[in-house]
């Protein structure tokens, strides 16, 4: 019975674990801003079911279980709340930093900024390039991070997913099959963020991009770190500079906007007195 519902909890982890993956491939393609949100939040869900599927896995060893299960909150958290972060930090507004504190958790005037903020995200031209150049990028850049994950785990085969699976014990990597498959999604998130960031001209976009590779890391965590104490380590310092990220982008990106009338970075750079 534990046998089968492991295996369950293997394919469920693969198939949220390619869920991130083409929420990622989705957010980098899409050219509008206010659309790569709903991508990032839909990210994060499929993110916290690998968490809490992951704390099942471990419920022989209660600590383990406790240790990851706690951290399902934190990709729930970012769901919630990333979009009237990002909103609030996209009103160009001169206000006192206190009272911009207070607004962040004043619900009453959310929807007035999400509606001045989507008049700015719609104003947004995300890339130069055409989506068929970032598809091609994108791709080569999913193409390196698999070759990669299955490298470092010792399989010498691409042909199938399955065929390398079969191969990983007797390649002694120690890595179980859905591990090598976190290990792939892990690098291709990440290179899928640094792409969006790349190929992005306003800094909304670049956070979104910055938040992906984030993701990435988290998976990592959650998949591949061997040691309860490490991986509680790791998240909590990736949560703690996610806070830390957005915390300076509400204080000082709205200051930014007022500046400079722009979210493009190319206006970031003249200084306006």
């Amino acid at each position: 019975m534990d046998l089968d519902i492991n295996n369950v909890m293997v394919s469920l982890v693969e198939i949220f674990s390619f869920f991130m993956l083409i929420m990622g491939l989705m957010l980098s393609l899409t050219r509008a801003v206010h659309r790569m949100i709903p991508y990032y939040q839909f990210q994060c869900i499929g993110l916290a079911v690998i968490t809490f599927l992951t704390a099942i896995e471990l419920r022989e060893n209660i600590g383990a279980s406790i240790s990851v299960g706690v951290f399902v909150v934190i990709p729930i958290l970012l769901a919630i709340f990333i979009e009237p972060l990002l909103a609030q930090a996209t009103v160009s507004e001169n206000i006192p930093v206190r009272q911009r504190l207070l607004r962040l958790f004043d619900w009453s005037i959310r929807p007035h900024a999400r509606q001045q903020a989507m008049l700015a995200w719609l104003h947004i031209r995300r890339s130069r390039r055409g989506t068929l150049a970032i598809l091609t990028i994108d791709l080569v850049l999913l193409t390196l991070a698999f070759i990669t994950a299955f490298t470092l785990a010792g399989t010498s085969s691409l042909v199938s997913p399955a065929t390398a699976f079969l191969k990983v014990s007797s390649a002694g990597s120690g890595l179980s099959p859905i591990n090598i498959m976190a290990l792939a999604v892990a690098f291709s998130l990440l290179l899928l963020g640094l792409s969006t960031m790349i190929n992005s001209e306003d800094i909304i976009s670049q956070v979104i991009g910055l938040l992906v590779m984030e993701q990435g890391m988290f998976l990592a965590a959650v998949r591949l770190l061997p040691s309860s104490t490490m991986r509680i380590f790791f998240i909590a310092g990736l949560f703690l500079y996610i806070i830390i990220t957005l915390t300076i982008l509400v204080f000082l990106l709205p200051e930014l906007h007022y500046t400079s009338g722009s979210l493009d970075i190319d206006q970031q750079t003249r200084l306006k007195g």
